[in-house]
């Protein structure tokens, strides 16, 4: 729910994709409306307007995703304000490895636009690709909760850009919220689990 002051579309208008929900009005209001091909025009005249969009963006996927994400779920305020600056941009394009099987993990990720592909070995010693990842999912999150390698490799299906949380960023967080890092140890034995079930 919105009110005052809260800016809508930009997601579908910086991305050049379509909506994604409707916008209903609960009561009388009045807005002001910017269109979609003079925003863009801005954008290519003013590289500052362009980066603050997109910044604004940023900021709105990350606070949906640490509001929703059971991950996330038992900071409080303070602290999820505090990990949504911790995000940092990654672009990449079509073919790029973001993460590769049985390495050490490296962080998280939310994909902002593009797909990702999600790869497993098979007993030949080929790829099996298994799912593929789009706007506002999230890989990686094993990494962040436990020491074990990853378990699948990660490639980029189509061009995009997505936010990215370093391991170490979010392990200092649990190291100042003891509390939050015991749920987390758990979360994490409960996804493995998962995963060594769904490769049954």
């Amino acid at each position: 729910r919105l009110g005052p002051s809260s800016v809508v579309g930009e997601m579908a208008l910086l991305n050049k994709s379509i909506r994604k929900v409707d916008v209903v009005a609960t009561s009388p209001l009045s807005y002001v409306e910017l269109k979609g091909e003079d925003a863009r025009t801005w954008c290519e005249e003013s590289p500052e307007f362009e980066v603050e969009l997109r910044r604004f963006c940023n900021n709105r996927m990350i606070k949906n995703l640490i509001r929703t994400s059971e991950l996330f779920s038992h900071f409080d305020i303070a602290t999820g304000s505090l990990l949504a600056q911790l995000f940092v941009q990654r672009t990449f394009v079509a073919g790029d490895t973001l993460v590769s099987y049985g390495q050490p993990g490296q962080g998280l990720w939310l994909i902002a636009t593009g797909s990702v592909d999600v790869r497993i070995p098979t007993p030949d010693g080929t790829t099996s690709q298994v799912a593929t990842l789009g706007e506002g999912e999230i890989f990686g999150e094993i990494s962040l909760l436990t020491a074990l390698p990853t378990t699948a490799e990660l490639v980029a299906e189509k061009e995009g850009w997505a936010l990215f949380l370093e391991k170490a960023s979010f392990q200092e967080l649990l190291d100042d919220h003891p509390e939050v890092a015991e749920y987390v140890k758990e979360l994490g034995k409960k996804r493995v689990a998962e995963q060594q079930e769904m490769a049954q």
